[in-house]
């Protein structure tokens, strides 16, 4: 098509439009895009509202992802879902929802969407729990360490019983020196030590050899928690299982309470009153 000769200054001549064309820009990052979208929206509005405006929008995509599923309710259902999240998506805010969508806050499609809620919760739990299983479950550096900690528990116990079969024999064996014991030395001569540093100022004698006590009768106190008479009577026939009697006990008269005992002197404390005679003191 040829354009020579046409004027188009002239008048009434046709005036056309110049277009500039764009030159091509490269284009932009959609991370890039999307933080610049939310810029201009907090710009052009408080942060408040912005908020709001995420929290619909998280809600919509909830609801419609949760009405799509056939699973759950039936097609009218999952339609009446739909149209209010359509609805829902127009507002923002808690009080506009309610206004235009009152049949969304009904009883029946409140109890809808939180029989679906827990439902999407409870196959969550189910595709989690074994893996909280799984984590439970200690590592191999773990496993050793407690069967490491299990064997020390096993020592110690193990030591512990041991040490009080070996007290046990060792009672039993010094009883048995004690009965055995002369309480003379290689000369002939008394092996028991006397002291005299008890309130009753009454001589004690302490055989070197065997180390047996040959006490006066004296009083002791009782142990808390005799009570009763009964109580009392046990404890007593507990001692006489250890070879221990003729103790006398003495009763608190308006309690009834065990209060102290009589033991009688050794049978040997003869011999210290003897040696303390010899000494003159």
């Amino acid at each position: 098509m040829k354009l020579e000769g046409l004027n188009l200054n002239a008048p009434g001549a046709a005036v056309f439009p110049v277009v500039e064309t764009a030159e091509p820009t490269e284009s932009k990052n959609p991370l890039e895009e999307a933080t610049e979208r939310v810029k201009a929206k907090m710009q052009s509005q408080s942060f408040a509202d912005t908020m709001a405006s995420v929290n619909a929008e998280i809600a919509v995509k909830t609801a419609k992802a949760l009405a799509s599923d056939e699973r759950r309710g039936t097609p009218e259902e999952r339609a009446a879902v739909l149209d209010a999240a359509e609805n829902v998506a127009a507002t923002i805010h808690k009080r506009d929802v309610a206004e235009a969508v009152p049949e969304a806050l009904t009883p029946q499609m409140i109890a809808y969407t939180n029989s679906t809620v827990k439902a999407a919760i409870s196959e969550v739990l189910a595709n989690f729990l074994p893996m909280l299983e799984k984590l439970k479950q200690p590592s191999p550096k773990e496993q050793r360490e407690l069967d490491e900690f299990d064997k020390l528990q096993e020592r110690f116990k193990r030591e512990k019983q041991q040490g009080f079969e070996q007290d046990a024999q060792n009672r039993i064996n010094l009883e048995l020196q004690q009965k055995n014991c002369s309480h003379m030395d290689q000369n002939n001569r008394s092996a028991l030590s006397l002291t005299h540093n008890y309130p009753d100022r009454l001589p004690r004698g302490i055989c070197v050899h065997c180390r047996v006590m040959i006490e006066p009768a004296h009083y002791i106190l009782a142990v808390p928690g005799l009570d009763t008479e009964a109580k009392t009577n046990f404890y007593l026939g507990e001692l006489a299982k250890q070879g221990i009697t003729g103790w006398k006990p003495f009763y608190n008269p308006k309690t009834g309470r065990c209060t102290h005992f009589l033991i009688p002197e050794h049978p040997l404390y003869g011999r210290v009153r003897e040696q303390e005679a010899k000494s003159g003191q």
